[in-house]
């Protein structure tokens, strides 16, 4: 199966997890494009059998890249499989968990384009305090997450990765044994 993973990341943390997509899903036999979104992507989507699109939720958005390539693609994609992911820590804190982020930030996400998906998956996140501005870092103190993440078993003062592997690399299964059964 011909497979494109495009994505945005800002601090690196979602192309890391592009990276391990694309590691398991050529390793059962795929053959895998991923593209940056920091440029719009142009190339054609006809010759894929899935797209797969990922962001970071950044201050409660998406980045522009992603959320440009499902609008300006939105009649492409209807016709193919699609599968999305997005990267954060913001379950962590809200008191709805995953469920409510993944309806935010994924089937709402998708119906602002009128796309759909049954594979949207929240993929975790790196908080690192160090790679922040002090106005981020300042504002992230006031809203109490280096208090949470102390109380989750996390060190604030380096990188609190949110990330299950073991997670991601299930998902990467999951969304072309779907495909492999549904043909």
């Amino acid at each position: 199966m011909r497979i494109l993973i495009a994505y945005g990341s800002k601090y690196g943390s979602t192309a890391e997890v592009v990276n391990e997509l694309t590691s398991v899903l050529e390793g059962k036999g795929h053959d895998v494009e991923t593209v940056d979104l920091k440029r719009p992507y142009k190339g054609p989507l006809d010759g894929f059998d899935m797209v797969v699109v990922g962001s970071p939720v950044i201050a409660g958005n998406w980045l522009r890249g992603p959320k440009n390539f499902l609008k300006q693609r939105a009649d492409e994609l209807k016709r193919l499989r699609l599968a999305v992911f997005h990267c954060g820590s913001r379950p962590y804190f809200e008191k709805e968990g995953e469920q409510a982020y993944d309806r935010r930030y994924g089937d709402d996400i998708l119906a602002e384009y009128g796309l759909e998906s049954s594979h949207i998956a929240y993929l975790g996140g790196v908080f690192d305090f160090q790679r922040y501005s002090l106005v981020i870092r300042k504002l992230l103190t006031k809203m109490g997450v280096a208090r949470t993440l102390e109380e989750n078993g996390f060190d604030p003062t380096g990188p609190c990765d949110l990330r299950d592997w073991d997670a991601i690399r299930a998902w990467a299964d999951e969304i072309v044994w779907d495909v492999r059964t549904s043909e």
